[in-house]
């Protein structure tokens, strides 16, 4: 845990997205607005490119 120094931005944005589900949990929910909120964010992630070495692998900047 000490040589982690950021959280990279994918974290954030599913960090972000598992607390706006917090208010549409319950049994009898269809999630629907919450689905289509979550591929929004899988887009998101997947536009961004991928690490190029294995030090941006290990420590997003």
């Amino acid at each position: 845990m000490k040589k982690i120094r950021t959280m990279p931005v994918q974290a954030k944005m599913v960090a972000e997205y598992m607390l706006y589900l917090t208010g549409y949990i319950n049994e009898r929910n269809y999630p629907k607005k919450q689905m289509e909120r979550l591929n929004e964010v899988f887009k998101s992630i997947q536009k961004d490119s991928l690490p190029k070495t294995r030090e941006e692998f290990e420590a997003e900047h």
